[in-house]
């Protein structure tokens, strides 16, 4: 009893929890939210000042970051992954054993909301795994995913394997729409073989992000995809293995991000056959002044964003009639004369009246 009142003495005496209670629930989600973008250690501060304000941390903080290992228990995470407001982004990284995610996703598969029947994190609407590049590659988890996160719309992962039974696992996440595979994803050979299941485990998934160009994924998604980011900088040395052609199965598709890729004609002309693009973002267009041909058709592109265009004179290729809004990064020239350059330039500006 004599250290209870030890404790509410304790909470009423320091002013910092009177003035962040006192506050607007919007204004505490921001200072939470800013904290955790920081890094402060006022948030650890926050959770362990008073069960006052570590209720308040619990209930506005919109992203949780926490290591992977030692966390199988931990009762704050699966507190805030299942509170019955706000939408939570979950962030879990760091080395573990091959023990640790799976531990971890059978943990908040068994967890019960509130009187509902619902299970597992029902708050965690974004799902980011940056696993270890030697454990996270050893981990057996996709199973398991599904029923941990039942409602989760954006799963990002990197340094971590993309099993087959990730897959049908990802059929019990029917709110899942983005998908992106980062930096160190291995894409095991089940997993392309049953890549074709993947439209009907996840009718509503429209975003795919790559970092490594994989044609069995990509083309399972296409028909269904609005959005496509492609960041393999090793793809021009991989013969054969180009997505031009695979990029006329994305009927649907409305935006496009390239900047990581060496763009030639042929993407262009491919690009330009997408009946619902609008946004279209390159990295380096190549070119050069003997190759400029013929100029290209109308287009109904609202945004052109081009980082490197390699020469001046290549930028009559680029669907520019039509085009609402077109962002050059850089042009390169090929002399320094001034009459070379004026023309380079001068065939440069027709292009965009």
């Amino acid at each position: 009893r004599k250290k209870q009142a030890t404790d509410d003495d304790r909470d009423q005496v320091v002013p910092y929890p009177d003035v962040l209670l006192g506050l607007p629930p919007l204004a505490i989600q921001c200072l939470i939210s800013q904290l955790i973008k920081q890094g402060s250690n006022k948030l650890v501060e926050l959770l362990s000042l008073c069960k006052a304000t570590r209720q308040a941390v619990l209930e506005h903080a919109a992203c949780i970051v926490c290591n992977i290992a030692g966390i199988a228990r931990s009762a704050t995470l699966h507190t805030v992954a299942t509170r019955s407001s706000g939408i939570v982004k979950l962030v879990l990284n760091g080395k573990g054993s091959s023990e640790e995610l799976p531990n971890l996703l059978v943990g908040a598969s068994r967890l019960k909301t509130g009187a509902s029947s619902s299970r597992g994190w029902t708050s965690v609407q974004e799902l980011v795994i940056h696993g270890d590049s030697t454990a996270g590659k050893k981990w057996t988890w996709g199973h398991l995913l599904g029923r941990a996160c039942p409602n989760l719309q954006h799963l990002t992962l990197s340094n971590i394997s993309f099993e087959a039974s990730l897959m049908t696992s990802l059929a019990a996440c029917s709110k899942l729409t983005v998908l992106e595979l980062g930096e160190g994803v291995s894409i095991s050979t089940a997993a392309e073989r049953d890549a074709s299941l993947l439209p009907e485990a996840c009718p509503g998934l429209v975003s795919l992000s790559l970092n490594r160009w994989n044609v069995p994924l990509f083309t399972a998604l296409a028909p269904q995809l609005t959005n496509f980011s492609l960041a393999d900088d090793k793809l021009q040395t991989r013969p054969g293995s180009g997505p031009v052609e695979g990029l006329l199965l994305c009927t649907r598709l409305v935006k496009v991000d390239l900047t990581g890729q060496m763009v030639n004609g042929a993407w262009l002309a491919a690009l330009q056959q997408l009946p619902c693009l609008k946004e279209v973002r390159l990295g380096e267009v190549e070119g050069s002044a003997d190759d400029a041909g013929a100029a290209p058709a109308p287009c109904s592109w609202t945004l052109l964003q081009v980082d490197d265009a390699a020469h001046a004179a290549c930028l009559p290729r680029l669907p520019l009639p039509g085009l609402e809004r077109l962002q050059l990064n850089s042009v390169h020239v090929s002399s320094s004369s001034a009459a070379d350059v004026s023309s380079q330039v001068a065939a440069g500006v027709r292009a965009l009246l």
